[in-house]
């Protein structure tokens, strides 16, 4: 081909993109975005451990939104629950007592969680620590890079993404809560990220 022919061509996609060769392009924005929800994941805390359900009939639990969330997971096999074998009494004051789960991941469960739990020190001696797990719901994903300034090694960009990789985590929050609109929404959001340069290589700023 003409070398005047490809000089031409690629000068009218530079214009036609509004940009320079050097400038950050819409598909490297979208794939350091994707790869960054890729490997961070919506998540909600799950309690594991010994759950404190209180001194109410056990049976008046499952009617609760933290029990009707309890038996939707142990429905699609990601925690198992052991009911209470009785009460639990405050050894310093018998008339005070608790009933109390005792909720466990299982290996499916066990899959779909990620990063270090929260774990919240037991307040007495005769309670237990309260461990809440990161159960991952939902990844993001790049719809399209509406656009992209690029100043130097330093670009911005305005995005639109939406939720995906829906997880049984999420099933379940949502059958114990059918209503919920915030939890990984469906509809498109709207966003803008900063990216830096680094040996010619792009990556998130830090937030």
């Amino acid at each position: 081909m003409n070398s005047k022919r490809v000089f031409s061509a690629v000068l009218f996609a530079a214009l036609m993109c509004g940009c320079s060769s050097n400038d950050m392009t819409p598909a490297q924005a979208k794939s350091v975005l994707n790869d960054f929800f890729a490997k961070n994941p919506q998540t909600n805390k799950v309690l594991t451990g010994m759950n404190n359900i209180g001194t109410d009939p056990v049976a008046a639990h499952w009617d609760t939104p933290d029990g009707k969330y309890q038996k939707a997971m142990e429905a699609a096999g990601l925690v198992t629950i052991t009911p209470p074998k009785g009460k639990i009494f405050n050894p310093q004051n018998h008339s005070q007592w608790m009933y109390a789960l005792d909720v466990k991941l299982t290996d499916k469960g066990k899959k779909l969680v990620t990063g270090k739990p929260q774990v919240i020190p037991a307040p007495s001696k005769n309670t237990w620590d309260t461990v809440y797990e990161n159960a991952t719901f939902c990844t993001k994903e790049v719809v399209n890079i509406a656009s992209i300034s690029t100043n130097d090694d330093y670009a911005r960009a305005e995005y639109t993404y939406k939720f995906g990789n829906f997880t049984p985590f999420y099933d379940s929050f949502h059958v114990a809560d059918p209503k919920d609109t915030t939890t990984c929404p469906t509809q498109p959001q709207e966003a803008t990220a900063g990216f830096d340069r680094k040996n010619g290589v792009w990556s998130l700023s830090p937030q």
